[in-house]
């Protein structure tokens, strides 16, 4: 790997550290020279300084992603940088270390990059060629368009066929996770993760910071005294929480819509959602999903969809006027891949992919993986719920419930439990 930093001691701390967990680095101390030794050798990741001298780390993570854009970048920043932590992942990094920094902390982050160049857990898609996980761009490929992909529909617009054609070929592009989200599920993921570093990318975000202080002045801390301070307000909700705080209002925003047209469809999309993200919290926490975290199952219950709304926001704009029934099932026919590829592009957890991939998958519940049980079991919670009927329906294998360990009067529980919370976090949603 490629350590670039221009500090001596740090160079030689980090060499030190690299080589004790196993792993062999060469040092340039500059933008420059690191840009050089990039031309002149094969790397399997480059760790970049942002603050040097002459060609600072900010200017190499541009150059190197533009000219490599296979390798992956990690960018090294002082504590309480977060400024420059979020701008080098707009940049072109995939991963950021906070210094000071621990060995532990740097073998999760070389771990995570390489992870990223390896073979995924069991159940993300794999590509038959090489064994590497499949990238955004190759999920798409597997999305079935009708033949022929006729240019224009029957009403003279362009055809869904050819729309998926243009998806696939990268003439549209997927919609960007925002900076912000990413690093703080970064941050959380780390056993050190404070308030004070939350607060200091959460507040570049005027929304997500206005969303925070109303939920910890809201009737979940009623008696508490009010907060108006925003690390006070991180600290009160926790880190866990504050994290399903964001998931919860990016993927708000990515189920939005303008055009009136395509509004109704993607409200039943996102009422679903969040419904399935909470019930599917909700069964984790109570059945266990082994190193499925209930976390991870909310966002994969928040993004199994995200495909089909995508689609109908495209769609409908291309169109200019209502989706037609025969083009909303080709939508929901096709969504999985879709939102396959979004979740990867956007480097959520494996389960996540996962879910996305086979949620509408039918087979026995004792040969599913785990996240696919808990989002079966969620949509089954979903169906006894006030919510729009939804839109691309399978029915559950008939083991779910046993082979998770729940009873009929259990599932009614949850969902009891599930409307309650998604009446008392309105106020998280609500304009």
């Amino acid at each position: 790997m490629l350590l670039v930093d221009d500090d001596e001691f740090v160079r030689r701390a980090m060499r030190r550290a690299l080589g004790s967990l196993g792993y062999d680095a060469v040092d340039a101390t500059s933008g420059e020279a690191a840009l050089e030794e990039l031309a002149r050798g094969q790397f399997t990741f480059a760790l970049v300084d942002l603050r040097m001298p002459g060609m600072g780390g900010h200017a190499a993570i541009r150059a190197a992603a533009a000219k490599y854009p296979t390798l992956p970048l990690v960018g090294m920043s002082g504590n309480g940088d977060m400024n420059d932590v979020l701008e080098c992942l707009r940049e072109g990094a995939v991963d950021f270390l906070v210094k000071p920094w621990t060995s532990a902390e740097l073998d999760e982050v070389v771990r995570r990059t390489l992870a990223r160049k390896a073979t995924p857990s069991v159940g993300v898609p794999i590509h038959p060629d090489g064994g590497k996980p499949f990238t955004a761009a190759q999920q798409l490929a597997q999305i079935s368009v009708p033949p022929p992909p006729a240019k224009k529909s029957a009403r003279g617009k362009p055809s869904l066929s050819f729309i998926l054609g243009r998806l696939r070929r990268g003439e549209i592009a997927l919609p960007a996770q925002p900076v912000v989200a990413l690093v703080v599920r970064r941050l959380i993921g780390r056993s050190d993760c404070s308030a004070a570093q939350l607060k200091d990318v959460i507040e570049r975000d005027a929304h997500l910071s206005g969303r925070t202080l109303r939920i910890a002045n809201g009737a979940a801390f009623a008696g508490v005294g009010r907060v108006s301070d925003l690390r006070a307000a991180i600290a009160r909700i926790g880190n866990r929480e504050i994290g399903v705080v964001v998931d919860t209002l990016v993927a708000r925003q990515f189920y939005e819509v303008v055009a009136a047209d395509a509004r109704v469809h993607v409200e039943t999309y996102w009422q679903r959602a969040w419904a399935r993200a909470v019930a599917v919290r909700l069964i984790a926490r109570k059945c266990g999903g082994g190193t499925l975290s209930p976390e991870t199952a909310y966002l994969a219950g928040l993004f199994c969809d995200a495909g089909a709304a995508f689609m109908v926001r495209v769609l409908s704009a291309e169109l200019g006027c209502e989706l037609r029934e025969a083009e909303l099932s080709a939508i929901n026919e096709s969504h999985a891949a879709i939102s396959t590829a979004i979740a990867t592009a956007w480097e959520l957890p494996p389960e996540v992919i996962e879910g996305c991939r086979g949620h509408h998958d039918p087979g026995p519940a004792a040969s599913l993986p785990p996240i696919l049980r808990l989002l079966g079991a969620a949509n089954l919670v979903c169906d006894q719920l006030a919510l729009p009927q939804d839109p691309h329906p399978i029915a559950a294998p008939a083991d779910l419930l046993s082979t998770l360990g729940i009873d009929q009067r259990q599932l009614e529980a949850i969902a009891a439990a599930t409307a309650d919370s998604l009446q008392s976090g309105a106020e998280l949603t609500a304009d």
